[in-house]
């Protein structure tokens, strides 16, 4: 009789990915309207809005994947997660 079948893999790994800072930054921060010298209150307001808004979306667009990631290989064992730390966002693998 066969014993039982193991995993190649003898413990769990995890494999983190760090998602670029500049990238996410320049993502974020897209209008350049605020070049200008004569930027006046109202505009940066509006600026900040807009930015905070984009950072939101990102995120959750993120997340949308994430879910998405795990809800396609629920039969695995495999698990995608955001981390977030002091130095920035990752990509966590449980495999």
């Amino acid at each position: 009789m066969a014993g039982p079948v193991q995993s190649p893999i003898s413990h769990h790994s995890r494999v983190r990915v760090k998602i670029d800072e500049g990238l996410m930054k320049d993502v974020i921060s897209s209008d350049t309207f605020l070049e200008a010298q004569d930027a006046d209150e109202r505009a940066k307001r509006i600026y900040e809005h807009n930015c905070n808004r984009r950072e939101l979306k990102l995120y959750n667009l993120l997340r949308k994947m994430v879910h998405d990631f795990n809800r396609e290989l629920s039969s695995t064992r495999i698990r995608l997660r955001i981390v977030e730390e002091g130095e920035g966002l990752y990509l966590e693998m449980d495999i």
